[in-house]
C-alpha cells in the first residue's frame, strides 16, 4: 500500500520534468555524463613526466538557464598508481538559437583527491563543446587545466566523452 502513494507522486511529477523544458541547458534538466582523458602532467618545476589516463563520470542539474550544479567522481591510473577523487562541479552553457546543436560551456571543480597514498586538493578549469547529435545525447570535448593544490603538480590536456540530457 506504501509503493501506491511514491507511484502515484512519481508519474505526476515525472511528465512535468520530462517535458517541461524546451532545451536541453534550461532550468530543471540534468546532465549525466563522463568523460576520459590521456595526459602527461608535470611533477612541479623539475620537468619529470608520466603517463595518466582518467575516466570522470558526473551528474548536474541546471539551477538556472545554462548553469549546472552537481558533482563528480575521478578516477585513474596516474602513472603506476590508483588515484581517486570526489567533489562538487559548476558548470555555465552557452545558449544562443533555440534550436542549435553545438553548446559550448565553461566549467570548474574542486576534488578531495587520494593518490601515492596522501590527500590533497584538486582544482579544475575548462572549456569545451557539447556536438548534441541525438535529441538528449551529445558528444564533449574540452581543454582542462588542472592544478594540485598541496603541491606544485599541474595537468593541462584534453578530455573527451559523452553526455545525456534529462529534459
Amino acid at each position: 500500500m506504501r509503493t501506491l502513494p511514491l507511484l502515484l507522486a512519481v508519474s505526476l511529477w515525472l511528465p512535468v520534468v520530462a517535458f517541461g523544458q524546451a532545451s536541453p541547458i534550461d532550468k530543471g534538466s540534468l546532465i549525466v555524463g563522463g568523460n576520459a582523458n590521456l595526459s602527461a602532467p608535470s611533477n612541479g618545476f623539475n620537468g619529470d613526466r608520466s603517463f595518466n589516463l582518467t575516466v570522470s563520470p558526473s551528474v548536474q542539474y541546471f539551477v538556472a538557464p545554462g548553469l549546472a550544479l552537481g558533482g563528480g567522481v575521478t578516477l585513474g591510473v596516474l602513472g603506476k598508481r590508483f588515484a581517486g577523487g570526489i567533489g562538487p562541479k559548476v558548470s555555465y552553457f552557452f545558449k544562443g538559437k533555440e534550436e542549435r546543436a553545438l553548446y559550448p560551456f565553461v566549467s570548474a571543480s574542486a576534488s578531495y583527491f587520494r593518490a601515492f597514498g596522501s590527500d590533497s586538493g584538486v582544482a579544475d578549469v575548462s572549456g569545451g563543446a557539447v556536438l548534441m547529435i541525438a535529441k538528449n545525447v551529445g558528444l564533449t570535448g574540452e581543454a582542462f587545466y588542472t592544478q594540485d593544490l598541496s603541491d606544485e603538480a599541474n595537468n593541462l590536456g584534453l578530455r573527451f566523452g559523452i553526455t545525456a540530457f534529462v529534459f
